[in-house]
């Protein structure tokens, strides 16, 4: 099974989830990471812990509707990209 993360930082899928995805590929699942690409190592390290890094266009710091609905617009490409059985 394919397993998409989506996260407002890219970083934070390095602090917060490698134990995550560790354990999710232990179970035989694919991992695809989303995030918006700021910074340069973190494409190479999720490759390292062997999950894929897809950068992704989300506007975090936001209130306005339209912002928001790009963003919705973008994680769903996402996981129509990926070929997720429910998109």
């Amino acid at each position: 099974m394919k397993i998409v993360l989506i996260a407002g930082l890219d970083r934070s899928l390095l602090i917060f989830r490698t134990e995550l995805i560790q354990a999710m590929q232990q179970l035989g699942h694919e991992v695809v990471c989303a995030a918006p690409a700021e910074h340069d190592d973190v494409p190479p390290a999720l490759a390292r812990i062997g999950a894929r890094f897809v950068p992704i266009a989300l506007s975090r710091t936001t209130t306005n509707p339209f912002a928001d609905w790009r963003s919705y617009r973008a994680m769903i490409a996402v996981l129509r990209r990926e070929r997720l059985s429910w998109c």
